[in-house]
């Protein structure tokens, strides 16, 4: 009982106490899951009020620098990924004719963003708060409900707003992390072919494995 005891009192301290910090440079990539969404107008930010498009999986390229024991800065690129949407329908002409959107979006991303850590031995949890540039390029097929007609477009965006996110990463030896991410950010409301009072958003789920330098042992 008394080795329990031990066990369970000093187990917390062995994977949360914090060792001496020291700044460093670090590089990271992985896979994303990327997404575009927007929630719909009857029920405006509330849970499974969203339509999401169909998800897709590229790659990730993070660096950053750590320059004290709470803070990083840190510049991502998530790869041009194909994300599907289907989940709008819009009104084209005059008089004005229903149609159904299906599309295609090709969605590149670069952030740069500041982390408030906090850091055990083992285990970090951070959030993530910046700058996002997008661009974004569609493929729209737009087939009228009422009647045969099938209107083909395209539409080219680039912008730039702010992005929040958190994360958490798994330490591995003395310069290894596994982390895991995710960030949201606005997009332009055309993209989906959204009304003008609804807003639309994507969105990124990264896995990395993280390489940092400059710790003694390197």
């Amino acid at each position: 009982m008394a080795l329990l005891t031990a066990f369970l009192l000093g187990w917390p301290m062995t994977v949360f106490s914090q060792e001496a910090f020291e700044s460093g440079w670090y590089l990271g990539g992985g896979i994303s899951y990327n997404n575009v969404y927007s929630y719909d107008d009857a029920c405006y930010g509330c849970y499974g009020g969203a339509e999401y498009g169909d998800s897709a999986t590229d790659f990730t390229l993070t660096g950053g620098y750590r320059f004290s024991e709470h803070f990083a800065v840190e510049a991502s690129y998530f790869s041009e990924s194909e994300i599907g949407w289907d989940e709008s329908r819009v009104l084209v002409g005059d008089p004005a004719e229903l149609f159904l959107v299906d599309e295609n979006i090709a969605l590149e991303s670069y952030q740069l963003n500041l982390l408030l850590i906090g850091e055990g031995l083992y285990w970090q949890v951070h959030l993530r708060a910046g700058v996002v540039f997008w661009d974004a390029m569609t493929d729209q097929i737009l087939t009228s409900l009422s009647s045969s007609r099938v209107l083909e477009t395209s539409y080219d965006k680039t912008g730039s707003d702010y992005t929040i996110g958190i994360g958490v990463g798994r330490r591995f030896g003395n310069d290894w992390q596994a982390r895991l991410d995710y960030a949201y950010f606005p997009i332009d409301d055309g993209l989906l072919n959204l009304p003008a009072f609804l807003d639309a958003y994507a969105d990124v789920t990264t896995l990395q494995i993280v390489k940092r330098f400059g710790r003694s042992g390197d």
